[in-house]
């Protein structure tokens, strides 16, 4: 009898080993698949930091490019400038020389057409500031460092800025080409024939606007690629309300707009 007592005591005691064994068991499987859980969190917002870091390096990759693409067309519009300003010497020297004898080769039908570009760039700086009060005046995008729970990021549209680079481009095409057709018609030539005083004058005050209003468009066009870093219109909005100008293209506008 007692050996059968024992006998069941150390079975009891073997399933009380057992329920222990098991319970413990249960809480290492349940802290295994909690700590599981944890770590597939952070591996897939490793993944998404990763992701963002990859296209943020493309963007300033891409502003790069365009940093350095606005540096050439400066450089072009200094020299088109140093040589606008030799040819207009060169032509000063050549009146005093000859006095009212030497007069540009303008005609009325050159006078009508320099009249006519004086009234297209006007139009086109009109159309220039009205897209950028526009892009001013869009609220400003959310940002990826403080998002919320009851607004998604809104997809980025492309077709207003390629609208945009695309009049841009034929802006500077509409500008070389007239800046080419100012040198020629700024060349001195000698010719006898009288020219009333009057027309000369009104020709030389549309050269004037004419230069005015090109620096003006140069300005606009700076303006708006500044706009492309910060602006709503921007197909990058993963940084936000980031600069994304550099030194450089800050200290060329400020050059320009002096």
């Amino acid at each position: 009898m007692e050996e059968k007592d024992g006998w069941q005591d150390k079975v009891d005691n073997l399933k009380n080993l057992l329920s222990e064994k098991q319970t413990k068991q249960a809480e290492v499987e349940k802290l295994f698949n909690q700590r599981c859980g944890f770590y597939e969190k952070e591996i897939e917002e490793l993944k998404q930091q990763n992701q963002a870091k990859r296209q943020s390096s493309e963007l300033w990759d891409l502003i790069n490019q365009k940093d350095s693409s606005l540096n050439k067309l400066t450089n072009k519009k200094k020299q088109a400038t140093q040589k606008i300003r030799g040819l207009v010497q060169e032509q000063k020297n050549q009146e005093g020389k000859h006095e009212e004898h030497i007069c540009l080769p303008v005609d009325n039908g050159e006078l009508t057409r320099l009249r006519q570009e004086n009234q297209k760039k006007e139009q086109k700086i009109g159309e220039l500031e009205q897209v950028i009060e526009e892009l001013r005046d869009k609220p400003p995008i959310q940002t990826i460092d403080q998002p919320t729970q009851t607004e998604t990021k809104p997809e980025p549209s492309n077709s207003e800025r390629e609208t945009l680079l695309i009049e841009i481009n034929q802006q500077k095409a509409t500008i070389q080409q007239l800046q080419t057709q100012l040198q020629q018609a700024q060349e001195p030539q000698t010719i006898i024939k009288e020219i009333p005083k009057i027309d000369l004058t009104t020709i030389q005050q549309l050269q004037t606007k004419l230069r005015k209003k090109e620096q003006t468009i140069t300005q606009l066009h700076i303006t708006w690629l500044l706009f492309l870093g910060s602006d709503t219109s921007s197909p990058f909005p993963f940084l936000g309300s980031k600069p994304h100008t550099s030194p450089a293209s800050i200290l060329v506008c400020i050059f320009l707009l002096r």
